[in-house]
This record gives C-alpha cells, sequence and structure tokens, in this order.
C-alpha cells in the first residue's frame, strides 16, 4: 500500500507483484535460534516488511518481517518473523529488493520523450 500519492504519481503494481512473489519464496540458509542476539542487528532492522493478511478462517492477521544486519562474511542477513519463534539467515540475494527498493521504485515512471525530427 502506497499512501499520499501527489496527483501526478501512479501506483506500479507489477513491482508490488515482484516482491509478494519474492517473499512467497524465501528460504532459509540456516537457522540461529530462539534468542535473539544484539549482532542479529534487528533492534534497529535493515528493513521492515509488514503484511496484513487474512488466515484460512477469513480473519484479518497482521505480521511483520525484520530484516536485520547483513554478515559480510556468509552474505547472509539475520531475520526474524513475529509468526515464529526463531531467528534465521536468509540469504542476500533473497532479500536485496526489500532492502534496497524504495518508495519510488512503486511508482511508474513518466514515459521518456521521443525527441522531435
Amino acid at each position: 500500500q502506497i499512501g499520499d500519492l501527489a496527483e501526478d504519481e501512479v501506483f506500479n503494481a507489477n513491482n508490488l507483484t515482484s516482491m509478494l512473489t519474492t517473499l512467497s519464496s524465501l528460504n532459509m540458509a540456516e537457522p540461529l535460534g530462539k534468542e535473539a542476539q544484539p549482532a542479529y542487528g534487528l533492534e534497529s532492522p535493515t528493513a521492515r516488511v509488514q503484511l496484513e493478511y487474512k488466515d484460512d478462517a477469513g480473519d484479518l492477521k497482521t505480521a511483520e518481517l525484520l530484516i536485520g544486519a547483513l554478515d559480510p562474511s556468509n552474505s547472509y542477513y539475520a531475520v526474524h518473523s513475529t509468526e515464529s519463534p526463531y531467528y534465521v539467515y536468509i540469504a542476500k540475494y533473497s532479500l536485496d529488493r526489500f532492502v534496497e527498493r524504495t518508495r519510488a521504485d512503486f511508482l511508474q515512471q513518466p514515459p521518456t520523450p521521443t525527441p522531435a525530427p
């Protein structure tokens, strides 16, 4: 969801669909355990993904995925979901979209004007 769109801004739904596809296929690289550690960097996460969804009974639920610090020794981010008691490592390439994209990435770019002959 993007709020406060300016009059000339248009939401790019394709980029959101791409993010949801990535989110639905995340794979754990390594378990870290059930206790948070300062080294995970989750007190000041690199990115925070908030989701609202309906469960099987149709009830509205909220979940949050916290993407913490990048471990440069293995290129894994520490990650924690509010839906799980576990902390895990997930490969950097799987999370780059969540870490690097900004609001502008979810807006359609205006067409490039064609120069007059």
